[in-house]
């Protein structure tokens, strides 16, 4: 049982993690524009390159919002209300850890 445990918390810094290094790429304007330029693409071009990726983001959000929820329903079923809330708060701390290295960038 705490073997279980212990691969569910790792999993769950996992997925903390993935997001993190997200927030260190590149503004996505500034990756857009610099992308359109790199591949010297017209305006039509570009319009159409930016609705796909605009609805790539879109998808990409949902799935991960979805695989959050999903990841915590998991947790909650073998984490008592202690550790729950233990994780919660855990999980602020990065967050706003994260949050103050993006406002020093």
């Amino acid at each position: 049982m705490t073997n279980k445990i212990n691969k569910l918390l790792i999993a769950a810094v996992l997925v903390s993690l993935t997001s993190i290094s997200f927030a260190y790429e590149q503004p996505r304007q500034e990756r857009g524009g610099r992308m359109a330029q790199e591949l010297n693409l017209s305006a039509e071009q570009q319009e159409k390159f930016n609705s796909i990726i605009k609805e790539q983001r879109a998808t990409a959000k949902s799935w991960r919002q979805k695989h959050h929820e999903e990841t915590r329903e998991k947790l909650s079923q073998i984490l008592n209300e202690e550790q729950m809330k233990k994780l919660d708060e855990l999980k602020d701390k990065r967050s706003k850890k994260r949050n103050m290295r993006k406002r020093d960038r």
